[in-house]
Formats: C-alpha cells, sequence, structure tokens
C-alpha cells in the first residue's frame, strides 16, 4: 500500500493548494493517513476570515519537504510534532519537580525505526509492531496483544461534564470573537452540544488554550488595539493620505 501511495501521489505543491481549499471538508481517516501530512480542517465556528487568514498562510508556505516521498515526509512531520508537545509536557511536568524523560523521541531511536521499510513499521491491525518487537521480551504478552489504543477522549469529557459553567463563562466572549476569528452563535451551538455531537475534542481544547493565550498577553492584545496598530503605520507611511483606512476591528464585529 506505502509503495503505492509513493508512486501515485501527487505533489506537495499540489497537496498544498488542496489543503488550502478544502479547510472545511473533513477527509476520511485513509485519505489522510495517506497524505503528504493530515489535511487542516478548521471547527465550526470558524468564521470565514480566519478560513481566509488560514488559505493565505497555507498558500504562502513554501513547498518544501523534509523527504522525496510522502512517506517518509508524513512521517517525519508526525514525529516532529508529537515531539514538540512532549517537549510541552516535560517543561510543565519538570516545573513542578517531576523528573521527566521522553526516550522515544531521542534521534537514535528515530532514526533506527525510520531505517525499517515503512511497510514493515506500520500494521492496520497491530499497532506500534516495531514497539512490540522490541519490547517483546520484558511486556507481558497479553499486554502487548492490545489491538487497540489508549485515548484521552474520556478525561476530557470527565472535565468537560464537570467545569462545563465555568469554561462557558470563559468562553461567553472571547477575545476570538472580538478578532473576528470565531462565529459567536455557531460557538454557543457547538459547546451545548459537545459530547453528543462527536465534535473534536482537541477543538474544545486548542479553542482554551488559544483564548487563554489572548488574554494573558500583556499587554492585552484586543482588535482595537491592533487596529490602532494598522493605522499608526499607514499614518507614519503615507503622511498625506486622504483615503479612508480600513479598521479591522470594525470588520470584525
Amino acid at each position: 500500500m506505502a509503495q503505492a501511495v509513493w508512486r501515485s501521489h501527487a505533489s506537495f505543491a499540489a497537496w498544498l493548494r488542496s489543503a488550502a481549499d478544502t479547510l472545511r471538508l473533513e477527509t476520511s481517516a485513509a485519505v489522510a493517513a495517506t497524505g503528504w501530512e493530515i489535511p487542516p480542517l478548521l471547527p465550526p465556528w470558524g468564521t470565514g476570515e480566519a478560513a481566509e487568514l488560514v488559505r493565505a498562510a497555507i498558500l504562502a508556505a513554501e513547498p518544501t519537504t523534509v523527504a522525496d516521498d510522502p512517506v517518509t515526509h508524513a512521517a517525519v512531520v508526525r514525529i516532529r510534532a508529537s515531539a514538540y508537545r512532549a517537549a510541552l509536557y516535560r517543561e510543565a511536568m519538570q516545573a513542578d519537580g517531576v523528573p521527566t524523560a521522553m526516550p522515544f523521541f531521542d534521534r537514535n531511536v528515530v532514526e533506527a525505526c525510520l531505517s525499517v521499510l515503512p511497510w514493515e513499521r506500520t500494521d492496520p491491525w497491530c499497532p506500534k509492531p516495531l514497539l512490540r518487537a522490541a519490547f517483546r521480551d520484558v511486556i507481558p504478552a497479553a499486554a502487548l496483544s492490545r489491538r487497540t489504543k489508549g485515548e484521552y477522549n474520556a478525561d476530557i469529557h470527565h472535565g468537560w461534564n464537570t467545569h462545563r459553567q465555568h469554561v462557558a463563562k470563559l468562553l461567553d466572549c472571547p477575545r476570538l470573537v472580538e478578532h473576528g476569528l470565531i462565529d459567536p452563535a455557531r460557538l454557543r451551538a457547538g459547546l451545548a452540544a459537545f459530547g453528543p455531537s462527536g465534535l473534536l475534542p482537541g477543538w474544545i481544547t486548542d479553542l482554551i488554550a488559544v483564548e487563554m493565550w489572548l488574554r494573558d498577553l500583556a499587554p492585552p492584545f484586543t482588535a482595537t488595539q491592533e487596529a490602532n496598530n494598522v493605522a499608526a503605520t499607514m499614518d507614519s507611511t503615507y503622511p498625506h493620505r486622504d483615503q479612508a483606512r480600513p479598521c479591522r476591528g470594525d470588520s470584525a464585529r
């Protein structure tokens, strides 16, 4: 399968253009697994302005790959993304005095895994075949025979049910609305249906993270402040400009 994907795949530049045009179309797991990368997907409360900003950023990106074939490129990109998140977890835990090690992201380990042929290091019916082989003399066979993979969605839903009111208050008037990036009505509908609706938990956790980041900026970064910065820049660049200046803050409302 990996060999067939390698031979028939479009270029990375073509993949980028396709990704920019399908930001609101959810792809199947099979398509996502065989692409150059996992295609970006906007949450339902993303505004048209948010979609255009993301689309422009994708089209402006340099179509440079880390490997000539999509299989290796996708693997390295996912490893880097996972390593980045692992580093954040490590810093958070070390801040509370918890010794933390992430040995599977060591360069030697990654290079050894990537040296195995793609169709031998993956198995749709057996998660993590290389890890199973490496620990077959250490981990009990009953544990190695599992065909499922653990996840944290149950913890996220438990936290949501416990702190629903706190989260609702936090997102009642989010800064992201002020910046014109999310539709407040769609956001409220999405939050009200979270759980049974099947919305991706990552959308909720990322939304909270970005909102908290905006609020923690010093001084707070508001749409009005951004509009003033743009106006000041245009005044200094075009001191005699008589044409009315666009105000992002007005367009966001």
